[in-house]
């Protein structure tokens, strides 16, 4: 790994994200992976996983025999991504500014990860890097979650009681602003353990600011695919787009 950067806010979310998430990401992930990506590269080939997380997907693709990199800038993410894919390269960087020392067929990014961008000068940011770390005739997939995907998603609430912590987690979504407010607090029970509590968001994209973006970092032949109506799959309003970067 780099040098660290500043305390993520994600790193607070890394043990839940890793116990409860990462392997729901994996089955969520891994059909339209298969489909629209993975049968097109022989093994070996090296991918990259920009926002890698907890490393589920990472683990999942080293066993079907590719090299990963994974590329996050939580230093907790990258620890639990460590324990599941002991084989992988991971590299803490913020994915909007990052430079890797080789080139890689492949770039993926899941599990509505750059829905966490900021904002879309933040998006075509990370756009520039990813076009960077790939092989001329590159690939490069990800998903997003749509306006659709996070009314549906991104409302109620639960609560998580685990070693001793209780997590409660609330979602709200705001059509008007296009923004996602995931609120967690963490407790102890304890007076002399203090309440902990931080935010998580995402913010959807328009699809026709994702393709203008894609475009002025280089890449060529964007495809898009929804997640019922071109894939029938079960889950609700996440659009995968396949590019590549010029041969």
């Amino acid at each position: 790994m780099n040098d660290p950067l500043e305390p993520s806010p994600y790193d607070d979310f890394a043990w839940i994200y890793s116990k409860y998430w990462g392997p729901g990401a994996v089955a969520l992930e891994m059909p339209a992976l298969e489909r629209l990506l993975l049968r097109d590269f022989p093994p070996g080939a090296k991918v990259l996983d920009v926002c890698c997380g907890s490393g589920q997907i990472a683990g999942r693709l080293i066993e079907r025999g590719f090299s990963v990199t994974g590329v996050d800038s939580s230093q907790m993410m990258l620890m639990y991504a460590a324990e599941n894919a002991p084989l992988g390269d991971f590299l803490l960087a913020d994915a909007r500014d990052f430079t890797l020392d080789h080139q890689c067929a492949a770039a993926i990014s899941t599990f509505e990860s750059l829905n966490h961008m900021p904002s879309l000068e933040d998006l075509r940011r990370l756009f520039a890097c990813v076009h960077r770390a790939l092989v001329p005739g590159g690939t490069f997939y990800f998903d997003l979650n749509t306006d659709e995907g996070l009314r549906a998603r991104w409302n109620g609430e639960m609560t998580i009681h685990d070693e001793g912590r209780t997590w409660r987690i609330r979602l709200g979504y705001s059509p008007e602003t296009w923004t996602g407010r995931m609120h967690i607090t963490v407790s102890r029970g304890d007076a002399a353990t203090p309440e902990r509590a931080f935010d998580i968001f995402e913010r959807h994209f328009p699809g026709d600011d994702v393709r203008r973006a894609l475009a002025e970092a280089g890449f060529v032949e964007v495809r898009t695919f929804n997640s019922q109506r071109d894939l029938g799959l079960d889950a609700i309003g996440i659009d995968y787009y396949v590019c590549k970067k010029r041969a």
